[in-house]
């Protein structure tokens, strides 16, 4: 049985028209051969990050580690704006605006002293 020989880097003249053949093998069983690839282990996400943080120089960390803050504080910021333009929402949705709460509301407001501090004498207010 012919085989192709591994070819060295060297170009051999005698031999261009002749195929390589590599030595024969002889093997008594076919398991004998073992097959044994070097595998390497897949980088997690955890080693890419500390790969990519090795990398980089004390300030361009600094600034990563900065614009993080920064956006965090942005989506706070965000959330206690949007909870508290909810809450006026719904306090302005609870005034009553029918006519009993108005003639109500224009009694307690005529009967108020505007001219007494209610700090200093509550029942003159």
């Amino acid at each position: 049985m012919n085989r192709y020989r591994h070819f060295d880097n060297e170009f051999d003249s005698n031999n261009t028209n002749s195929p390589a053949i590599l030595p024969e093998i002889e093997v008594d069983e076919p398991f004998q051969l073992e097959f044994s690839p070097h595998l390497q282990p897949y980088p997690s996400n955890y080693d890419n990050l500390k790969i990519f943080f090795l990398h980089r120089t004390a300030l361009e960390r600094f600034l990563f580690y900065l614009i993080i803050l920064l956006l965090i504080i942005l989506f706070v910021i965000i959330i206690i704006c949007l909870s508290y333009s909810k809450e006026k929402e719904k306090s302005y949705n609870n005034i009553c605006l029918t006519p009993s709460c108005i003639e109500v509301s224009y009694s307690i407001a005529s009967g108020i002293n505007q001219s007494v501090d209610p700090c200093e004498d509550f029942h003159q207010f």
